[in-house]
Order: structure tokens, then sequence, then C-alpha cells
């Protein structure tokens, strides 16, 4: 979190958007290099059971509590014209991961158009899903995204199976304004309904005002089981995805259409 205040001696002033990620990502500290300024903290593990919440025999690294310490993560931070902050991928990561490859697109559900530079989904009666290439160890995914007035969610999908039943979600909701991620611990619990389990409503969350018909940029950095985003050059999430590995992106719309445009997926 932060503060603003144009004198040391005050008033501090609590911007709308006060952070800078969310909160799996830690301790973060800013520098500068004399002419940019970053902010630096860890994307923490999840290696241990702690606190009697996950389960004795574990059979998800993903419900883990978080640990302390991690992978280093570096945004760049970025000044608005009102002096509230925001933050967008460091430079020299960004350009590293500059090999382009093809995009496949595979629908799964629902009805879409596929070109080469636009996919456009319908998921108004219920959800439409396409699958797309498979997962590297070290890539990113950008492009834009837009949704059509009346949609609840649409968003980008990580580590899918075939079916579109297994992976990670990232949803952007409209109605709430917001970018969450979903793992799948919601569905494990001794009950098999996961309330067991995971005490959250929403298991990771970043604040995002969202206009139909507007495209929004996004970058998505996955190296490993740690995952970083950045969308509308203006918010970051830091993510784990440990039980799932080796399978695709997804696009998707639930309840409404979305257009995704541009997109590229780049190795180093």
């Amino acid at each position: 979190m932060y503060r603003m205040s144009r004198s040391l001696s005050g008033p501090w002033i609590r911007p709308e958007q006060d952070t800078f990620d969310s909160r799996a990502y830690y301790a973060a500290k800013t520098g500068t290099d004399g002419k940019h300024r970053y902010i630096y903290g860890w994307n923490p593990t999840k290696e241990l059971p702690k606190k009697n919440f996950n389960p004795a025999n574990r059979i998800s690294q993903d419900c883990c509590s978080w640990d302390w310490g991690g992978n280093l993560v570096v945004h760049r931070v970025l000044q608005n014209p009102d002096g509230t902050l925001r933050v967008v991928p460091e430079e020299h990561v960004d350009a590293a991961l500059k090999t382009e490859h093809r995009i496949e697109a595979e629908p799964v559900l629902g009805s879409c158009e596929i070109s080469p530079w636009e996919i456009r989904i319908n998921g108004e009666c219920g959800f439409g899903g396409v699958l797309l290439n498979p997962v590297p160890r070290q890539c990113k995914l950008e492009g834009e995204l837009s949704f059509s007035p009346g949609t609840r969610r649409f968003g980008i999908a990580l580590q899918m199976d075939e079916n579109f039943d297994v992976g990670y979600y990232l949803t952007l909701e409209p109605g709430r304004n917001r970018l969450e991620y979903v793992s799948g611990i919601r569905f494990l619990g001794d009950d098999g309904q996961g309330g067991k389990m995971f005490p959250y409503a929403v298991e990771l969350e970043r604040p995002f005002q969202l206009q139909p018909d507007t495209f929004y940029p996004f970058k998505i950095f996955v190296e490993d089981s740690v995952l970083v985003v950045y969308l509308g050059n203006e918010i970051a999430m830091n993510a784990r995805m440990y039980d799932h590995a080796g399978c695709r992106f997804g696009l998707f719309a639930i309840n409404g259409r979305a257009e995704f445009r541009n997109v590229k997926l780049c190795t180093e």
C-alpha cells in the first residue's frame, strides 16, 4: 500500500486505488536506477501446510498457505498526472521474451469467430471457451481484450485441459470492476463442496474499472509456477500455479460476449 502527500508533514492521502499488487506480493520495496522507479518484492511460495488450514495429506499444493520468500518480481512504477501511481512490466523482462509463436485457436464450448488477428467468443447461453497453445515453461501471452454490454464474466485461462475443465482462471467481472484469480482449490474439501478447504469468497483480486466496447491491453508472464499479470497499463497481480502444468491457454466468456485481438505468445 502507499499514501500521498505534498509535504513530509502531511496531510497523507489514501488514493482510491492504494495498492500495487495482490496479497501474493510480499514485503515490496522501491528503488531507482537514477532514471526510473521500480518496486520489487516476493511472489511467495506455498511449500508447507500451516495452522491446520491444509489437509494432512496435502492433496493440493495450490491450497497451501503463502510462505515467506519465493521468487523476486519487479514492476516499473509510473506516476499519473494526479499523483497516483500505477505499475507496468519491467522493460528488460518484457523485451527478453520476443520469439513469437503462431497462435492456435480451437473452439471448445459456445460459438466463436476466429481470424488471424481476432477471436470473438459468444457465451450468451452460458459459457463459451477457446483453447490456445500449450503453456511453455517460460513465456509471455499478450494482447487486448474487450466485452459487450451485459457480459457477466470473461477472461483468460491457464493450464487448461482438453475439456476446459481443470486449470486456472483470470476472470474479469464488469459488475464488480475487478480482475479475479481462481485456482481449483475451492473444489476440494472434506465434504466435496470446497467450503471447508478455502474460507475466502475471493482467492485473489485486483480492482479495475471496466467499460464495455473498450479494449484493454494485457500481458501475462509465466515461469514454471510463477504467474504475473498486467492489465490496462495500470495494475499487476502475482499468483502461483502448482497443481496443473503442461496444459493450454484458453479464452472464455460467461453469459455474454468477449473479443480478443492481437494475441501473441512469446518466449526467449
